[in-house]
């Protein structure tokens, strides 16, 4: 009997083959068959864990959003452990949303390939609105707990803020892909998170 472990491992394979097909092809390109020989695995096999196109295209998209995930959750305990600002880890993990190396250009491709496929699919659509409450009501949070320490004024709507935050950084993050340019971008994130996180944390800078 194949353990619950392998079949994770399997999907995660295959999750990844999406992926790295999508980086050179486009997301389009990630048929079965490709994602098969991508894989090593046969397309009954790939078929045994994904019985549509969607579900194969979803769970790519929530690989790679678990991967931009541990890459915020490594800035954030570096942060922690050097007591940086909320602020400075807020800029830094939005920043992981931004195309600003070949790696993360290629991640926001694939997420803007999908979302473009989201908007004429129900499961995916499900899954992308999902992914996106879940961001906007962590981002919310942290807003909260930069009012709890000073950063962000007492009056501010944590999720009003999380959305205006998570709606800049996305019209960014296609501005980047379209022309090429980063730097003015960053600029941009900088302004806004500016406007959100005013104040100092009187914790790590009592002054």
């Amino acid at each position: 009997m194949v353990r619950t472990a392998d079949h994770d491992q399997r999907r995660a394979q295959i999750a990844d083959a999406v992926l790295r097909v999508a980086g050179d092809d486009g997301l389009d390109a990630a048929t079965v068959a490709k994602v098969a020989a991508q894989a090593g695995f046969s397309v009954g096999l790939i078929q045994h864990y994904f019985a549509t196109k969607d579900l194969l295209i979803g769970a790519a998209y929530a690989e790679c959003l678990g991967r931009l995930d541990r890459r915020i959750v490594e800035i954030v305990d570096h942060g922690e452990r050097h007591g940086h600002s909320i602020r400075q880890m807020v800029i830094a993990g939005l920043g992981e949303l931004l195309p600003l190396d070949e790696a993360r250009r290629t991640e926001c491709e694939i997420r803007t390939e999908f979302l473009a496929r989201a908007i004429r699919s129900t499961a995916l659509r499900e899954v992308a609105a999902s992914t996106s409450h879940d961001l906007r009501n962590r981002l919310a949070r942290v807003i909260a707990n930069g009012k709890a320490c000073g950063e962000v004024d007492a009056d501010t709507d944590e999720h009003l803020a999380a959305f205006e935050l998570l709606a800049t950084v996305q019209g960014l993050a296609t501005a980047h892909l379209l022309s090429g340019e980063s730097a003015p971008g960053h600029a941009v994130l900088e302004r806004s998170l500016a406007r959100v996180f005013p104040g100092r944390c009187r914790h790590h800078d009592p002054r």
